[in-house]
């Protein structure tokens, strides 16, 4: 029996000391340390530009910055765009996108990065759009001239230039805000109307500003005016029409010498009149004139037509014209003639310059033509043919070239004489 408790006894001890060096052990064993926590930062790199200058123009700000932590990015103007605006931590490339700036004023943005309580920022700066405006651009003048002043709205530095500075001249008064300019226009003693520019420039923009100036009155009263374009006509037996240009002033009374002549008002107006002329049945010829007077001023014209021809046989034909010939001013006009024909007849024009004029008021042997403005200073000649049975008649129209403008002054005397009326035909 003791034999038996003393075995026992042994492995309880063993199992003791077994269960004390297994605690020992994983007492004594190594126990991992914990990560250290990271501190935010935010580092720009040196030499990276932090206050960005843009133009009006607008275009790309490149942000690099390194962040210990994940970090957040904000900007405070909507003109500033990204498409990052949050990250982790390490090295970072943020391209920022700047608009146009449309506005005359200059702006700025500023661009944040937070990371934690840590914060870096940039400014941007974006320039305005140049602007160079004036309130007004013209200004009429009379004659005794004065002063006026000029509202320049501008951002930018600009200059003053005058084209004709003997008689526009600038004032400069310190008193003035430097965006209102005054100026002086002195006296036009002349009676022609002149004009002067003011140019205002600068940054590549230019406003300019005009000034008219009346000439001085006249106390002297116009001399008076009453002419006509053509004073001679000579029609063949079976009448026609006739027209001529009239220069004047005044206003003036139409005579006609006799009852085979009358005006054509439908067609006449106060520059230009049309007459129709009746067939002369006689074999004698006749003449008339047509007077314009006007105040003291009497203008006429002279008119002759041909008596009726002995009667030819029908087989022999005939062809004529009342004019072979026509001188037209530059600024063209229209023209009329005759023809006396017993055959059917055909009407050429040689250039494009001169167009016949088909109209149902008009007989079928009084042809009228439009001859268009001759834009050049050379003259011209062209022809107007007409042909049947057998014969041919030729119109010859030569028109005078353009003349450079002149300054005008009083008229002295009448536009010039035309060629006289054509005897043969």
């Amino acid at each position: 029996m003791k034999k038996y408790c003393t075995f026992f006894c042994s492995l309880l001890f063993l199992a003791l000391l077994g269960l004390n060096v297994s605690c020992s052990r994983e007492d004594s064993g190594d126990t991992p340390e914990p990560a250290p926590e990271l501190t935010p930062e935010i580092t720009i790199p040196t030499g990276e530009d932090q206050v960005p200058v843009i133009t009006d123009a607008g275009g790309e700000v490149t942000l690099k910055f390194t962040s210990a932590t994940n970090w957040t990015l904000t900007i405070n103007a909507g003109w500033v765009k990204t498409q990052v605006s949050t990250g982790k931590g390490g090295d970072q490339i943020v391209m920022l996108t700047i608009l146009p700036n449309e506005t005359t004023d200059e702006r700025q943005a500023i661009v944040t990065v937070q990371s934690g309580n840590v914060k870096r920022a940039i400014t941007i700066t974006q320039k305005q759009k140049d602007a160079l405006t004036l309130t007004m651009r013209e200004q009429e003048m009379d004659a005794t001239g004065g002063s006026f002043s000029i509202e320049v709205k501008s951002n930018i530095e600009f200059e003053v230039r005058i084209s004709d500075e003997t008689w526009i001249h600038r004032i400069e008064n310190r008193a003035l805000d430097t965006h209102t300019l005054s100026f002086l226009v002195d006296i036009n003693e002349s009676m022609e109307e002149r004009v002067g520019e003011i140019v205002i420039s600068g940054n590549g923009l230019k406003e300019t500003f005009t000034i008219s100036q009346e000439g001085e009155v006249s106390d002297e009263p116009e001399e008076p005016v009453l002419d006509v374009s053509e004073k001679n006509f000579s029609l063949k037996a079976g009448g026609g029409l006739i027209a001529f240009d009239v220069e004047s002033n005044l206003e003036y009374d139409i005579e006609v010498g006799d009852g085979w002549i009358s005006q054509d008002a439908a067609k006449s107006t106060d520059k230009h009149l049309v007459f129709m002329v009746e067939e002369n049945t006689s074999t004698e010829e006749r003449a008339t004139t047509i007077k314009l007077t006007g105040g003291e001023q009497t203008c006429t014209v002279n008119v002759k037509q041909e008596g009726r021809a002995d009667e030819q046989p029908d087989d022999n034909p005939i062809l004529n014209v009342s004019r072979t010939d026509f001188s037209v001013k530059s600024e063209g006009e229209t023209i009329s003639f005759s023809v006396e024909s017993n055959v059917e007849y055909h009407v050429t024009v040689q250039d494009d310059w001169v167009k016949q004029i088909t109209s149902k008021a008009l007989s079928t042997d009084d042809l009228s033509f439009i001859v268009d403005a001759n834009t050049s200073s050379e003259p011209r000649q062209t022809a107007v043919t007409i042909s049947g049975g057998g014969l041919t008649r030729t119109v010859i129209i030569t028109q005078k070239g353009k003349v450079e403008e002149e300054p005008d002054g009083p008229t002295t005397g009448g536009t010039e004489d035309f060629k006289e009326e054509q005897e043969n035909w």
